[in-house]
């Protein structure tokens, strides 16, 4: 809130029109659904600036005037590095890095480097509905791990889990928090998950882009960083996109520590044309995490 005494009026009283950005929250319902007055709470974009460090370096490398392929700057990966060590606790290296033009890209590569034509894919429904697209449209098998419900909050039912391996379910994609339901998975139940994964040989792809948006009271524990068992079987994919509102800069990172995990996905990634990264989601992304 602002501070009428001082003066001083959060970046968060701020209206902004955003009228004329074509921007998808907002076209979207009117021009396609065919809506008026809609109230778009369906996507998760802001209506908050980004922070000024990321409009700062965005317009200094604006202000350049030249913008061709773009080489990805030691930089880069060291504010990843430095913010997952500062906010999570979680020691990355650069070589388990790879970048992606996004989260959702980035599950899209996944299926396809880790599973075969027909290969089963668990999803844990209700959730975020590229995680159907994602296994559908690349001709894989959609396997749903349903969450239980008991009227107050979701959990994890497992042991449906372990009948949906033995259905030929060969990798799990894990939102976590979990959109959109909003939990943010307890250690235990993340080890409960662990300890399946490890047994029956389940990858997985833990999308963790809303890993900073945590309410006090809980913390977020990342998938790969709870046991040197689950770092080898996981991909993590992260993105600042959520927590500065910047997803239209489209630049997200994967991260394994087991160098075939890794490998595999680059592989992928280069199958589908995606090798130099976008300048501007570059510059935003180290800024957002150096200086956010």
């Amino acid at each position: 809130m602002g501070n009428s005494e001082t003066g001083i009026v959060s970046p968060f009283d701020k209206i902004i029109d955003r009228t004329g950005t074509e921007s998808l929250k907002w076209v979207y319902p009117r021009k396609v659904l065919k809506v008026d007055n809609a109230i778009p709470m369906w996507v998760a974009d802001m209506d908050f600036e980004a922070p000024p460090a990321v409009v700062e370096a965005i317009r200094r490398r604006a202000a350049h005037g030249i913008y061709g392929y773009p080489l990805i700057p030691p930089s880069f990966w060291q504010a990843a590095i430095d913010w997952l060590k500062r906010r999570h606790g979680w020691n990355v290296r650069k070589d388990w890095m790879a970048k992606s033009p996004g989260i959702v890209p980035a599950l899209n590569y996944c299926v396809r480097a880790f599973t075969e034509p027909a290969d089963g894919v668990i999803i844990q429904t209700p959730v975020y509905f590229p995680f159907y697209h994602a296994v559908e449209n690349n001709g894989r098998r959609l396997i749903r791990n349903p969450l239980r419900f008991d009227g107050r909050r979701y959990t994890m039912d497992l042991d449906d889990l372990e009948r949906k391996i033995d259905q030929g379910g060969r990798l799990l994609i894990l939102c976590s928090p979990h959109n959109p339901v909003g939990r943010v998975w307890t250690r235990e139940e993340l080890e409960g998950l662990g300890r399946i994964a490890v047994e029956r040989d389940l990858l997985v792809i833990s999308d963790e882009i809303h890993h900073d948006l945590v309410y006090s009271g809980h913390r977020q524990h990342i998938f790969a960083a709870l046991s040197p068992e689950l770092a080898i079987r996981t991909l993590t994919c992260i993105a600042p996109s959520k927590t500065f509102n910047i997803p239209g800069l489209s630049t997200a990172v994967a991260i394994a520590s087991n160098p075939k995990l890794l490998e595999a996905f680059k592989d992928e990634t280069e199958r589908a044309g995606f090798e130099l990264g976008q300048v501007f989601g570059i510059v935003g992304f180290e800024a957002a995490y150096a200086h956010g």
